[in-house]
């Protein structure tokens, strides 16, 4: 496969994580399951993350790079106090953040920070940064 392609496939596979975890409302999918639904092989998946573990984490991470980006874009027209908060909060609890995918994403990457240093890391800087917004959203 072309050196090219791989962040084409990679993208999927961790889109294909969240859609496989979200069917299955449990992080006990396979990688063959992840695989089949982004269309590559189960070596491939594991070729390109090397782990189960390392796709969740890069699937994780998608989700907080998502939802930073609607963070960013919501507060890129506010301008006082009140504009920020309420932005933080449009982004936090939009339609996007209440689909299915988006729903069992979040409750079983909690449930992975519990037993993975990586995913616990992830969780830990969203929550600083969800911190740092609103206190700067508040201090104005």
């Amino acid at each position: 496969m072309a050196r090219s392609a791989e962040p084409i496939r990679r993208d999927a596979i961790v889109k294909a994580t969240i859609q496989e975890v979200a069917r299955a409302g449990t992080l006990e999918v396979t990688v063959a399951q992840i695989a089949r639904r982004a269309g590559v092989s189960s070596a491939l998946a594991h070729h390109y993350f090397g782990s189960k573990e390392a796709i969740f984490v890069a699937a994780m991470r998608h989700v907080l790079i998502v939802y930073g980006a609607e963070v960013r874009g919501a507060l890129a027209t506010a301008e006082t106090p009140r504009e920020r908060v309420e932005a933080i909060v449009r982004a936090s609890f939009g339609a996007t953040s209440f689909r299915r995918e988006s729903v069992a994403a979040w409750l079983n990457f909690y449930v992975l920070a519990q037993a993975m240093p990586e995913a616990r890391r992830l969780l830990a800087l969203y929550h600083r940064r969800l911190r740092s917004n609103l206190v700067h959203a508040l201090r104005g």
